[in-house]
């Protein structure tokens, strides 16, 4: 459950990331057909949805890589072997 945490992570956020991604998409299209005033609205919604979804997941994802290089300065530094 806990090998490998840092890629687990660093997998969290690019599941975030899509969520994310997709909810902009479906807003921006539900603004943009409800009202054809509001077209360059959900136009934005849908672009900038997606760059904060890419940009919010950027410290998570930054502290997953994080934790994997600090396991391989660990393993090379000791060789391989886990001392508890």
């Amino acid at each position: 459950m806990y090998d490998n945490i840092g890629g687990k992570i660093k997998g969290l956020a690019k599941i975030i990331f899509v969520v994310e991604a997709i909810v902009a998409i479906i807003t921006g299209s539900v603004i943009m057909d409800s009202d054809n005033d509001l077209f360059l609205v959900g136009l934005l919604v849908m672009v900038m949805g997606g760059i904060v979804a890419w940009v919010s997941t950027w410290l998570l994802y930054g502290f997953g890589e994080l934790i994997d290089k600090t396991s391989a300065i660990e393993r090379n530094t000791r060789g391989g072997e886990r001392k508890s």
